[in-house]
């Protein structure tokens, strides 16, 4: 199975290519989640559908204690509820913000992944987002649940916590659970934002999705000094 031309720069599916074509059996790979794999953040979405003042508290808390606490707060709010219940919230969300186009498949990574598998890649999620809620909708790009890492909370009595169970996965706390739950670092890595600018560093390949298509972004200007492909991403 071959890459298709898609949407792709022609110069960055030529290089997707090569690393595909080159890479041994078994090359690992770590897809960033929210605005890698689909456009939207689902942790957000399911926190603007459980009302409140959730939205503007973690819009507050990202600006007055930076992403780091703000994005863990966000995973806590889906606490005292089931694991099958989180899977619903992440399926409604997803569900109704496909149908009004809020949120939309990345159809070119879905097969970047399938190709992947086809030639024997060991393909993992690794989001910032709480870990069930990319867990319910992995399974869409062919990735089965137990290869999601996010910001997993513990469980007590069938209940999940407020409470992280390991790395916070933000930043370099994504190259820490890849080191805990993988063990090994990835060939090939994805992303579109500063969150995963420390996963992207820690691949011998990188695509970096650009959301903005701003030459003067820092990010893009990061993602550029580590060799990265660039793809723009303003109208996926």
């Amino acid at each position: 199975m071959s890459l298709s031309p898609g949407r792709w720069h022609p110069q960055v599916h030529e290089a997707l290519a090569k690393v595909l074509d080159e890479a041994p059996a078994g090359s690992l790979a770590t897809f960033d989640w929210d605005n890698t794999c689909m456009t939207g953040d689902i942790g957000e979405a399911v926190l603007e559908d459980l009302g409140g003042d959730r939205v503007a508290t973690y819009e507050r808390m990202c600006v007055e204690q930076g992403k780091h606490a703000a994005y863990a707060w966000c995973a806590y709010q889906v606490a005292n509820r089931t694991p099958h219940d989180v899977t619903l919230l992440a399926e409604r969300a997803f569900t109704t913000r496909l149908a009004d186009g809020r949120m939309r498949i990345r159809h070119e990574i879905v097969e970047l992944i399938a190709t992947m598998h086809k030639r024997d890649w060991d393909v993992w999620i690794v989001s910032a987002s709480e870990e069930r809620l990319v867990r319910a909708l992995a399974p869409r790009y062919g990735v089965p649940p137990e290869r999601v890492i996010g910001m997993r909370l513990a469980t007590e009595r069938g209940l999940l916590q407020p409470l992280l169970d390991g790395p916070n996965t933000f930043r370099q706390g994504k190259v820490e659970a890849i080191d805990q739950r993988i063990g090994r670092r990835p060939l090939f890595a994805a992303g579109d934002a500063e969150t995963d600018i420390e996963m992207l560093a820690s691949a011998s390949h990188r695509l970096f999705l650009d959301k903005h298509g701003e030459p003067e972004d820092l990010v893009r200007g990061q993602v550029e000094q580590l060799g990265a492909l660039i793809q723009s991403a303003v109208t996926w």
